[in-house]
């Protein structure tokens, strides 16, 4: 108990006091030289290794790899073997390296633009052909521009802003930097939110995918769609969130990831053969432009949607191994260029194909005869059921996912639940959990802090209101509307403007009325009535019960 950094670890009442303080000094630096490479294997190199999968010989070789290279790397960088000996060692800063951003865990271009595609591409791309057929081919090109322009910008905003406050883009600090606590509160709750809805969407998808299934076994004898909801939520959906360990969440985002490309495919394959079948469809039998204002309405805020990737963007642009202003706009260039092309061909090849006869989940117009339309809908459940059950996002009231800007991480997550940026997920129900075991309890259940009754209370509470909400409204477009109207606005246009304009001008003294801001206004005001205007149709439908 005696044995401190100012005293002999082993001390003998023979040394002298200089003898005794140097040995004990030299003790005490290999001592934190040890505790260093220790900290480094728990939080950086093993984090790095799991996830991924190798052989037994593979792994062993692969680990003591590790091992060797973190004790050089613990040695070089303690700076404790060659300090005078005269230093103070409460003067020996630990080296500011971010644990979580070396080399193996930061991502390349490819995999970067991966995992924004990732954040894009979901049961969204399921209603463009319904987005098309209500605002018209040309309109509808025209909205996903502005769309992906307007998202673009906010998003590359977000990292800024997160760079000018000091805040960590995975975590709710930006807002209580910019309006303290009730701004914190509001960007947790609207992330939630957001996810909630996801939640809900896909708890559609996977009924209508059932649905086909069943039809092509069970013939005319179809349960009704209450309880094909029901049995999907309770069966398929249900059981996963109750894991509480999250080991397998770079693996299940890989499989989910691989799903949505298998249905993009198979929808593209489809439409195709119809085509081939039934012929084009005549030009003058298509809508160019909105056949009236209220589906033009109806159909923008599915639109803005399918280009927002605010909750987890910025996680993925600031932990890029090149983080210099150049590549990340490129990276995101390209990315949404992809995503662009994508939307756009699923888009056009759904409307074309079924005219003004598509719905708002284009695998209702497939026939459960077809093999194709069955490969459709098991690769939709392998998206939906696996992306259901944890999202990582940055909705990160956990800090888990810790970002290489330019500040130093402030304090490590365990290595059981972060990943590999590269392995970023595109999963729902997590971001959900943590913020409401955050808010409600104050425990960081990324580090197991809840009690059994609070996480097992607080994942079923969220997934009885997923199902309930999905009775209500089981038109998969509609809540996908409802998200895109409500959510989509406020997360993407009204809050990255109004924290970059009140960080701005808390930290430079601009004034936040000054006639530079005027572009950052008019998106503001462009969330805004974009909002008003995007829920009148999703109310008019509610109440007339057509949900």
């Amino acid at each position: 108990a005696s044995d401190t950094m100012d005293g002999p670890l082993l001390g003998s009442p023979e040394l002298g006091h200089d003898h005794h303080s140097n040995t004990a000094r030299a003790r005490w630096r290999k001592l934190r030289v040890v505790e260093d490479f220790l900290y480094r294997l728990d939080s950086k190199e093993f984090m790095a290794a799991h996830g991924r999968v190798m052989t037994s010989t593979s792994l062993t070789r692969q680990l003591s790899r590790r091992v060797s290279q973190t004790f050089a790397e613990s040695v070089l960088n303690s700076g404790a073997l060659f300090a005078p000996p005269d230093r103070p060692d409460h003067e020996l800063e630990r080296p500011k390296t971010d644990v979580g951003a070396s080399q193996d865990m930061l991502q390349t271009n490819g995999e970067a633009i991966v995992n924004l595609l990732n954040n894009c591409l979901g049961s969204g791309m399921l209603s463009m052909g319904f987005a098309f057929a209500k605002a018209g081919i040309l309109a509808s090109v025209g909205v996903m521009l502005l769309s992906a322009f307007l998202n673009r910008f906010t998003l590359l905003l977000n990292v800024k802003t997160n760079a000018l406050a000091g805040t960590d883009p995975s975590s709710a600090d930006v807002g209580h930097k910019a309006f303290g606590q009730a701004g914190r509160v509001s960007l947790i709750l609207l992330y939630t939110i957001f996810s909630f809805f996801c939640c809900v969407s896909y708890v559609d998808a996977s009924a209508d995918a059932v649905s086909g299934l069943a039809a092509l076994v069970a013939g005319g004898r179809m349960p009704s769609l209450r309880t094909t909801l029901i049995g999907c939520w309770a069966v398929l959906l249900l059981p996963t969130t109750l894991l509480r360990s999250l080991k397998a969440v770079a693996l299940l985002s890989f499989v989910a990831f691989l799903g949505g490309l298998f249905m993009l495919a198979a929808v593209f394959s489809y439409c195709l053969s119809e085509l081939a079948h039934t012929g084009l469809p005549a030009l003058s039998s298509l809508a160019w432009i909105p056949p009236s204002a209220l589906d033009f309405i109806s159909a923008f805020p599915i639109l803005l949607l399918v280009f927002s990737v605010q909750a987890g963007g910025g996680v993925v642009l600031a932990t890029m191994r090149d983080t210099s202003a150049e590549n990340v706009q490129a990276v995101s260039r390209n990315a949404y260029a992809l995503v662009m092309a994508m939307d756009f061909l699923i888009g056009i090849m759904a409307y074309v194909t079924f005219t003004d006869r598509v719905q708002g989940n284009v695998l209702l117009n497939f026939s459960p005869q077809s093999w194709t339309a069955v490969v459709a809908r098991v690769a939709l459940l392998d998206l939906v059921v696996l992306s259901y059950m944890v999202r990582r996002s940055s909705v990160a009231v956990t800090g888990c996912m810790r970002a290489r800007m330019s500040v130093v991480v402030r304090s490590p997550c365990p290595s059981t639940f972060c990943h590999p940026p590269s392995l970023h997920s595109q999963i729902m129900m997590v971001p959900c959990k943590l913020a409401m075991i955050d808010l409600a309890f104050g425990k960081n259940e990324a580090r197991l802090e809840a009690s059994p009754a609070q996480f097992y209370g607080v994942t079923l509470a969220l997934n009885l209101a997923a199902l309930v909400v999905a009775l209500l409204i089981s038109d998969l477009s509609l809540v996908l509307s409802l998200n895109g109207a409500v959510c989509t606005n406020i997360v993407a246009f009204v809050l990255p403007i109004a924290f970059y304009l009140r960080i701005r001008s808390s930290h430079e003294g601009a004034p936040l009325l000054s006639g530079d801001h005027a572009p950052y206004m008019l998106i503001i005001a462009f969330g805004s009535v974009s909002l008003v205007l995007g829920t009148i149709p999703i109310i008019g439908k509610l109440v007339g019960g057509s949900g």
